[in-house]
């Protein structure tokens, strides 16, 4: 299956940014327990350190959309409809 650039931004960028709100629901929740076990300590390490690369991937991807919407922009601009 074929997706554009355009549309597979778009869905990654929203995935994105419901991982990074789940994620910090976690986080709060986990965070708030009276005592956590080792195991769980380094999931909010693991948790932390997904919501920085998230945090820092989020507008990579944005800028990357605004070019590739631009690019698409000017394609349609820069067709000659009366060329042979």
């Amino acid at each position: 299956m074929f997706t554009d650039a355009i549309t597979l931004l778009d869905q990654t960028i929203d995935n994105l940014e419901t991982l990074a709100v789940v994620l910090a629901d976690e986080l709060d929740e986990r965070v708030h327990q009276a005592r956590l076990m080792e195991s769980e300590e380094r999931g909010l390490i693991a948790y932390r350190a997904a919501q920085t690369r998230i945090g820092s991937l989020l507008p990579a991807l944005r800028a990357a959309r605004m070019a590739q919407e631009h690019a698409a922009r000017g394609a349609r601009h820069s067709v000659c409809v009366d060329c042979d």
